[in-house]
């Protein structure tokens, strides 16, 4: 696991946890916990967060670690890790100056009770004293915005007994009763998972929506759909130039100073340094095989700017800062078709909707752009494949 500036390297491995300093190549800790499932940096690679099976005797399972020297901060006890869109499972403000934890955390075979709460605590110095409370009854998800101050925090609460789904926008903070910004309700919403709160000065948030059951009979697999909402309380359901499910959809990020490479690491150069205005669009990947792949205005009307056409796709991941060989105001970004597809891979150019390259990438588990936007990792895994094992760095060039 990289950290979001590119500083820090998080390795398990047989015997210990290792962080590695990349600007020095000096291992920063070690710890002996070979039986890590999962790790996530904060925002600015302050902490490491680790979570490990629940043992007997064990007070707690969910720990955080300062990141400069691997001293134990704090820790909760969380008996499963949940679905991949659960984790982290805490979640940070941009400037790491809060973050918060869903308590109690649903699963598919144990829905939200009637109660539970999102704790929030103190980023300047984390604890398990919990700073404020948002109590909202039914709530199974809720994101926080990359950018304001204060942000916006969003809950989802699905669908159930007749009730309709509600979506709220909150302000940190101001977490009153009945003191939320904006509220949607609707049906079709057993799941959500959030899309945003876009990193724009004009907050705004994609919802996507899952139900087990299709009523119209068209699909096995259930029904999706995917919402716009602005912090107004302006929502609509967009209605896609094709039906189907959703597959994937992501807000554009901000351009912004990419973290230079550290000079140890395999990504060497000068980062460049972008300065333009904040995103406004998002791609989403939507429809029945194949899917087709667009990229939508973040505004009012949702308009279509580009239409990339049916492929076997499933995958859409941008480029956190553009890159030197790209022109300075523009972005990359891939389309891929992942999972139970062929593992195409193909780096787009935003500015110029031209694909750079195509190749190869099948049967990859995990995947990730580096901190500094020059090089995309794959990955295939043990457990989940127990052949082919290995990680691979592609250029966008190919």
């Amino acid at each position: 696991e990289l950290s979001p500036d590119g500083k820090w390297l998080a390795v398990v491995e047989a015997e210990a946890l290792r962080v590695v300093d990349l600007s020095s190549g000096e291992e920063a800790f070690s710890l002996p916990r070979p039986s890590v499932r999962a790790l996530a940096f904060s925002p600015r690679g302050t902490y490491l967060l680790t979570w490990e099976k629940l043992s007997e005797g064990v007070a707690e399972n969910l720990r955080l670690w300062r990141t400069a020297d691997g001293a134990f901060v704090c820790g909760w006890a969380q008996k499963l890790l949940g679905e991949k869109w659960q984790w982290p499972a805490l979640r940070w403000a941009a400037d790491e100056s809060f973050f918060a934890r869903a308590l109690p955390r649903p699963s598919p075979t144990r829905p939200a009770p009637a109660s539970p709460q999102v704790h929030c605590f103190d980023g300047a110095a984390p604890s398990q004293t919990v700073a404020q409370r948002l109590r909202v009854p039914g709530v199974s998800n809720f994101a926080i915005a990359p950018a304001g101050s204060p942000p916006l925090v969003a809950t989802f609460v699905p669908e159930g007994k007749g009730a309709p789904a509600t979506v709220r926008l909150w302000r940190h903070g101001d977490y009153g009763e009945g003191r939320f910004l904006a509220s949607k309700t609707f049906f079709k919403a057993g799941a959500g998972r959030r899309r945003g709160p876009r990193p724009t000065s004009a907050p705004a948030l994609l919802v996507r929506t899952h139900v087990d059951v299709d009523t119209g009979g068209k699909s096995y697999d259930g029904a999706s759909g995917l919402m716009h909402m602005d912090a107004s309380g302006d929502a609509s359901v967009m209605r896609l130039p094709k039906e189907g499910p959703i597959h994937d959809v992501q807000w554009a990020p901000k351009l912004a100073r990419a973290p230079p490479p550290p000079s140890q690491s395999l990504l060497r150069g000068v980062a460049p340094s972008l300065q333009a205005p904040d995103s406004s669009e998002f791609l989403a990947l939507f429809g029945f095989s194949p899917p087709r792949a667009c990229l939508f205005s973040g505004g009012k009307g949702h308009k279509v700017l580009h239409d990339f056409g049916d492929d076997a796709r499933n995958t859409v991941c941008w480029a956190p800062h553009g890159r030197s060989s790209l022109p300075r105001t523009s972005r990359s970004f891939i389309l891929a078709g992942f999972g139970n597809l062929g593992g195409e891979l193909s780096f787009w150019d935003r500015k110029t909707l031209r694909c750079l390259s195509t190749v190869d990438a099948h049967m990859t588990v995990a995947f990730e752009w580096s901190p500094d936007s020059r090089a995309f990792l794959t990955a295939v895994l043990w457990p989940r494949l127990r052949v082919e094992n290995g990680v691979k760095l592609w250029s966008p060039s190919g």
